[in-house]
């Protein structure tokens, strides 16, 4: 009989997670660190599952790994020798308010779970409250870092509105869009949560930021090491993660073709995860009809009060209920870690 289901997880099988799904641990005089993304960590925890092991095995040196695809197995090989180093390092972010998040803690988002699977994060680090990321109703607001005045102040309406409304304001974090309509929520003291990615330890230390956090208002998360820096790919995952999150996803401003909220909206449309505004009022770019063209729902009035909201997305959800394709049950079903 497989127990590894159904038995409770430890804190050395979030220790491994970390291990075999981040650089926690490597030093610069280490060998390089290659982490495992979702999609390698599923296929491990599919292996685990069916071997009757938990992660907590991968600590141990003579885990035989033989079975297992050999290029995972060769990323795992250094995890027993690297532990103490994650497990030291993990402190002392805990110790500056950080926490870590694997994908089979209570806290972790089920929206992940369910919409994207295997390609659900392993890993999450953060700062804030966790109950954030588990929060319903909740809205992304999304779009070009480059804007005029004129649209930031549709973005930021559009949060402060979210706000008051009872939303959760989620967004990428990015200047422009992002920043726009998370600080409205933030100025009407209403929550926010940034899925940043990378560079946590170094924006949650900002001034105002910083405040945001301690008021229990703000919470940045990251799928990376909370020091990493810009990374292009990292960018991309995390425009996935905001959309599979949220109840509905606002566009501000996109460009057709290309850039992170582009691809972002598209996967999105794809997979439906979330209901797609599309600003088309004043000043809302050519790219942005692109994006109604390919299945946005199209708005040109701000929500000015809750009602008004309300009644925009219900509109956006009917929509997507239309268009969005019937995920069956049995992949409903949650992946064993």
């Amino acid at each position: 009989m497989n127990h590894s289901r159904s038995m409770p997880h430890t804190l050395d099988d979030r220790l491994a997670v970390i291990a075999a799904c981040s650089t926690m641990g490597a030093t610069a005089a280490s060998e390089p660190v290659e982490p495992l993304g979702p999609e390698g960590w599923s296929r491990v925890a599919v292996w685990l599952a069916s071997n009757d092991l938990t992660p907590a095995h991968l600590l141990e040196k003579q885990t035989d790994l033989s079975t297992l695809d050999a290029t995972l197995a060769a990323r795992l090989r250094s995890i027993p020798e690297r532990a103490p180093a994650v497990n030291a390092e993990l402190d002392a972010f805990r110790k500056r308010g950080f926490w870590s998040l694997v994908r089979f803690d209570d806290a972790y988002p089920e929206r992940w779970r369910v919409r994207l699977r295997r390609l659900a994060p392993p890993v999450m680090f953060g700062a804030g409250p966790l109950g954030f990321l588990r929060h319903t109703p909740s809205l992304a607001i999304v779009g070009s870092r480059d804007i005029g005045g004129e649209l930031a102040d549709v973005a930021m309406t559009i949060g402060e509105t979210a706000g008051h409304a009872g939303y959760v304001v989620v967004s990428g974090g990015a200047r422009g869009s992002d920043r726009w309509g998370m600080f409205g929520a933030l100025q009407a003291n209403r929550p926010s949560v940034g899925i940043l990615h990378g560079d946590l330890v170094r924006d949650a230390g900002k001034g105002d930021t910083r405040r945001y956090i301690d008021d229990e208002l703000l919470t940045l998360t990251t799928h990376v090491h909370p020091n990493a820096g810009f990374v292009t790919g990292n960018a991309m995952a995390r425009n996935v993660y905001i959309h599979a999150l949220v109840d509905a996803t606002v566009v501000i401003a996109t460009t057709a073709g290309s850039g992170g909220t582009w691809q972002g909206s598209q996967a999105n449309l794809k997979n439906g995860w979330s209901p797609l505004l599309v600003w088309m009022g004043n000043h809302a770019p050519a790219g942005n009809q692109a994006l109604v063209d390919a299945g946005g729902f199209p708005f040109s009035a701000i929500p000015r009060d809750a009602a008004e909201l309300g009644a925009l997305i219900e509109s956006a959800m009917e929509n997507h209920a239309q268009r969005s394709p019937t995920i069956p049950p049995s992949v409903q079903a949650k992946l064993p870690l």
